[in-house]
């Protein structure tokens, strides 16, 4: 489970995600668990070395990694964005993908489309381009097309939905 939603490599917190897990009575309850805990086990340090701690997190975790140049750019690899889906749509339910950029945005910080960036301050503290915001919320869009979480429909709606019964089936348990 750790491995499919990409906690395998986090080295504390693992017992606490895996009792979690055992004993969720519900997905909701589940998600809600495992953000406190992620939260709870990263935040002392957080607050010492942020960036080098964030760096960490997702070369470990597997949730994606980041190139140096300039300025360093985030991604995220597939098996993270399949994550995000299942931890925020229940199983065999849709979102539309407007509202699942505003929950990410809200719960985690996630900044993808021009709307986050302006108001999170990111856009301005930037000084981007706004096309860029643009080209990194048509990329999210496609990657969730090509791994099956995203159909789109011809007026021009797209709707973001986790294909499993259960995050169990997911996980073949």
């Amino acid at each position: 489970m750790l491995k499919v939603l990409g906690l395998k490599k986090v080295r504390t917190g693992k017992q606490r995600i895996i009792k979690a897990l055992s004993q969720a009575k519900s997905f909701e309850e589940l998600v809600d668990d495992i953000t406190i805990i992620v939260q709870e086990t990263v935040s002392p340090q957080l607050k010492k070395h942020y960036l080098s701690i964030i760096r960490g997190i997702i070369r470990d975790s597997g949730m994606g990694g980041f190139r140096a140049g300039t300025n360093y750019r985030y991604f995220m690899t597939d098996k993270f964005l399949e994550m995000l889906v299942l931890v925020n749509i229940p199983p065999q339910q849709s979102m539309e993908f407007a509202e699942f950029l505003h929950q990410i945005y809200n719960k985690y910080g996630f900044v993808i489309g021009e709307e986050h960036a302006r108001l999170s301050g990111l856009y301005e503290k930037s000084k981007l381009n706004v096309s860029y915001f643009h080209k990194n919320e048509q990329s999210l869009r496609e990657k969730l097309k090509s791994n099956g979480l995203l159909i789109e429909y011809s007026d021009a709606t797209a709707m973001i939905r986790n294909p499993y019964n259960s995050v169990l089936e997911k996980v073949g348990l």
